[in-house]
C-alpha cells in the first residue's frame, strides 16, 4: 500500500516519476524514479529498517537529511550508505545491516537486556587475561558491534574510488542559499571556483 501525499499545505509535491522497483532483504519494494531508499520505503509502509549499533533495538526512519544512522544500508554490495541520499535505481539491492538471522527477527536484541547489568564500558576491563583471549572476544565485540560488511569477495570489479585534484581559487562547501551566493560573487569576480555539497542537489 502506497502512502504518497498528492499535495501540501505549505510546499508543492512533486509530480509523480516513473514507476520502477528494488530489493530490500530480498523483498521487492516499488518506487518511484527520483525517490531516495528512505522516501521509498516510507512509501510502501516499511517502518522498520535497522538495527541501533550497540544495542540493536529496533529503528525506523527519523531523519531525512542524511545524517542519523538509522539509514545505514548496503547498496549492491557497497556498505555504510545513508538511504536519505542515496536514489533509487531500478533492480539495486538494497540490504539492512547489522542483524541475524533478520531485520524482523534480530537475536543480539537481547543486548538490550543483558546490557544494563553491566557497566559502561566493561569491554575495555574484560578479557585482557589471559592475553590470548582479548583477539578473541575483540573480535566478536565487533560483530556485535559492527555495521555493514565490505565485499571482500571482488563481486563488483568495475567499482572504482579514484582520487581526483582540482586547483580552484575558492572552495566553498555547502550549496545551500549562503555558499551559492558566495560561489557567484567569486565567478563574478573572476575566479575558479569549486563548490563541495554532501547532497545529490543543491539549494539547502
Amino acid at each position: 500500500m502506497s502512502r504518497r501525499i498528492d499535495s501540501h499545505e505549505f510546499f508543492q509535491v512533486r509530480e509523480p516519476g516513473k514507476e520502477i522497483n528494488f530489493l530490500f532483504d530480498g523483498s521487492v519494494v516499488w518506487a518511484q524514479e527520483g525517490d531516495t531508499i528512505s522516501t521509498a520505503l516510507i512509501a510502501s509502509g516499511k517502518k522498520l529498517v535497522s538495527r541501533s549499533f550497540k544495542y540493536h533495538r529496533p529503528r525506523g526512519i527519523y531523519d531525512a537529511d542524511g545524517y542519523g544512522p538509522e539509514s545505514l544500508v548496503t547498496v549492491d554490495d557497497e556498505p555504510n550508505l545513508l538511504a536519505d541520499r542515496v536514489l533509487v535505481r531500478n533492480g539495486m539491492d538494497v540490504r539492512s545491516q547489522n542483524n541475524w538471522p533478520s531485520l524482523d527477527f534480530d537475536l543480539a536484541e537481547i543486548n538490550d537486556v543483558v546490557v544494563p547489568f553491566l557497566p559502561n564500558g566493561f569491554y575495555y576491563k574484560m578479557f585482557h587475561k589471559p592475553k590470548w583471549l582479548w583477539p578473541i572476544a575483540e573480535k566478536q565485540i565487533r560483530k556485535v558491534a559492527g555495521l555493514g560488511s565490505i565485499d571482500t569477495a571482488g563481486r563488483h570489479v568495475s567499482r572504482r574510488y579514484e582520487k581526483r585534484y582540482r586547483f580552484p581559487d575558492i572552495c566553498v562547501v555547502g550549496g545551500g542559499p549562503s555558499g551559492l551566493a558566495a560561489s557567484k560573487a567569486a565567478l563574478d569576480e573572476g575566479k575558479k571556483v569549486l563548490l563541495l555539497d554532501d547532497h545529490p542537489e543543491i539549494g539547502g
